[in-house]
């Protein structure tokens, strides 16, 4: 691989070319790869006419890939059987900007809401 023009050595280029299903999941609150790198990933692999290929999952916490097993193994069986000729699964639409601005947004996918999450005690 080429230096980037950063100057940073060994970092790919994130094309959006992808040939088989991708699942991805974002927590909304990552302040290390913001938010938004996982709408440029989608845009990028929309620009390729790849976007039957990609499931975005939006999770509402704050830590770098601050997953709970529950919902990694949800997406995981999603991307599996999805795979192996089954549906495409569900994922959130992170290009729809009236969607992502919803006070609601990510919450298909997060399991369960986190402790500090405005939701949790919004009942």
């Amino acid at each position: 691989q080429a230096r980037n023009e950063n100057g940073l050595a060994k970092i790919p280029h994130i094309s959006g070319q992808i040939n088989v299903p991708v699942m991805t999941l974002h927590t909304i609150g990552d302040l290390f790869v913001p938010f938004s790198m996982e709408q440029l990933y989608a845009e990028r692999v929309a620009e390729n006419g790849k976007s039957d290929m990609l499931v975005s999952r939006a999770i509402r916490a704050v830590g770098h890939c601050e997953f709970t097993p529950a919902e990694e193994t949800d997406a995981f069986a999603d991307l599996v059987e999805w795979a192996e000729g089954g549906e495409k699964p569900q994922g959130d639409q992170i290009l729809n900007p009236d969607i992502v601005k919803n006070k609601d947004f990510g919450i298909e996918f997060t399991s369960p809401l986190r402790v500090y999450d405005p939701l949790q005690n919004s009942n």
